[in-house]
């Protein structure tokens, strides 16, 4: 039986943790790194929810995000809710408006080998300006997320996610 793995790479201090499927309650899987770290996952790649990781994601409502790479990432305008926790234990939801656009075919090369992708770019902002950007390279044989870098937090930056074994 072959089990999925992932590579993630916390870009901001530029380490990386094998995570491994660790439970599933579809559409979500829960991915663990052995130390404490989850990653709550949805069926396309999409991170929903962190823990271990500092200033955590408690939920993240991306349906419109998901829905604009399931139609192949054609430029359009989406919507996505991050909710974290304030210094006092209060959550907090931020709403961002983000622009989907498809870049270009691109070859990536990860531990397994090299994959022929279509890069499509997310980028987003809140009511205030403060933005970030997340990227999903799609592989074009499967149509599954192969590799995305997906921000989190302020404090907790930018995940880079590799899919080793589908």
């Amino acid at each position: 039986m072959n089990l999925p793995y992932l590579l993630v790479i916390r870009d901001k201090i530029d380490i990386g943790t094998t995570f491994a499927v660790q439970g599933e309650n579809p559409p979500v899987r829960t991915w663990f790194d052995g130390n404490l770290t989850s990653l709550s996952i949805n069926r396309l790649g999409l991170i929903v929810r962190t823990a271990g990781l500092g200033r955590d994601l408690m939920t993240a409502d991306v349906a419109g995000t998901e829905a604009a790479l399931r139609r192949g990432g054609e430029a359009t305008t989406t919507r996505r809710v991050h909710r974290l926790l304030d210094g006092n234990d209060k959550v907090v939801a931020t709403a961002y408006a983000c622009r989907i656009e498809p870049i270009d075919p691109v070859t990536i090369t990860l531990p397994t080998g090299a994959f022929q992708t279509f890069l499509i770019e997310e980028t987003c902002a809140d009511a205030a300006g403060r933005g970030f950007q997340n990227s999903y390279w799609i592989d074009l044989k499967t149509g599954s997320l192969r590799q995305s870098r997906q921000w989190i937090s302020p404090e907790v930056g930018t995940l880079t996610l590799q899919v080793l074994h589908d």
